[in-house]
């Protein structure tokens, strides 16, 4: 009896070291949690796009280092979710953040049109009398001062854009952390069906 129990726990520390020890580019899931669905794929993204199909309702299923693993505990399962937790919190800053951003795109976009449109035409038409050429071009100036002002407006708003993209990255980083020593410590204790 002692014999088997040395046996299993060399094999559950040798198991633990090979998760634990394993590099996160052999790691893929897709997180189902019901409102959201997280994913990450380090190889096939439309596999991962057909499995995030396959399942419904709350799962995780993930990959990792060519063993495949389904999580339906519930306890894993909330762990899971609070780890993405201020991740998931930052998504409407984000969006109010983008929203900001698109009145100027929308302005800048009208302002090129027409400069591209008085720049053809002053490319275009030779008939054009010195006087017409040069309302014209006072117009192109006109608007391309305006288009200085835009994209000075414009870069606060997209400041804030890129200050929460990389509050983003550091808050992805920290939440799929603790999600894999999540599903580490859920292989751990038996608590995955394995798939392959």
């Amino acid at each position: 009896m002692r014999n088997r129990l040395l046996v299993l726990l060399a094999f559950v520390l040798m198991s633990m070291s090979s998760f634990a020890g394993s590099r996160s580019d052999h790691f893929s899931y897709v997180f189902s949690n019901g409102d959201k669905t997280h994913m990450m794929s380090r190889g096939n993204i439309d596999e991962i796009v057909r499995l995030s199909k396959k399942y419904e309702g709350t799962y995780i299923w993930f990959r990792r280092d060519g063993r495949e693993y389904l999580v339906r505990d519930a306890a894993t399962l909330a762990a899971a979710k609070d780890a993405f937790r201020d991740l998931d919190a930052l998504e409407p800053q984000e969006r109010e953040a983008e929203r900001c951003v698109r009145p100027y795109e929308k302005k800048m976009d009208e302002l090129e049109k027409q400069v591209d449109r008085i720049s053809d035409q002053l490319s275009d038409d030779e008939d054009l009398s010195e006087s017409q050429r040069e309302e014209l071009e006072s117009q192109m100036h006109d608007f391309e001062r305006e288009m200085k002002g835009v994209e000075r407006d414009m870069e606060s708003a997209e400041r804030e854009v890129e200050r929460i993209d990389r509050e983003e990255e550091r808050l992805e980083k920290i939440a799929e952390r603790k999600f894999q020593e999540i599903l580490m410590q859920a292989v751990q204790q038996g608590k995955v069906q394995r798939l392959d």
